[in-house]
C-alpha cells in the first residue's frame, strides 16, 4: 500500500500520524523506536481535503490496526488523530 508504511511485526497497535502536507515519513523515528516493542503503523496521507483524510486513515486503521489502536500525532497529525477518534471512540486509543 502506498500510502502505508509498518514498523516491527503484527500484532499493529500504534499508528504514528504525521504532521501537515509534506511532512510524510517525519514520523519514522518515532516509529522505529516503538517498533523495538510493538507493531507500529505509519499512515501517510494523501488525499487533500479534511473529509477524505479523515475516511483514509481510518479505513488504513480498520484494514491493518488491531483494535485498540493507540494514536499518537504529530502538529496535525494529532489533530487528524483526535477527529478520527472522536468519530470511532470504541475504536482507538
Amino acid at each position: 500500500m502506498k500510502n502505508l508504511r509498518t514498523y516491527g511485526e503484527a500484532p499493529f497497535t500504534i499508528a504514528v500520524i504525521h504532521g501537515g502536507p509534506g511532512a510524510g515519513g517525519e514520523m519514522a523515528p518515532v516509529a522505529r523506536r516503538l517498533a523495538c516493542d510493538y507493531g507500529v503503523l505509519e499512515p501517510i496521507q494523501t488525499v487533500a481535503t479534511l473529509e477524505g483524510q479523515v475516511q483514509e486513515l481510518a479505513r488504513v486503521l480498520k484494514e491493518h490496526g488491531t483494535a485498540p489502536v493507540f494514536l499518537i500525532g504529530f502538529s496535525w497529525g494529532a489533530w487528524l488523530s483526535f477527529i478520527v477518534a472522536a468519530r470511532c471512540p470504541a475504536w482507538w486509543r
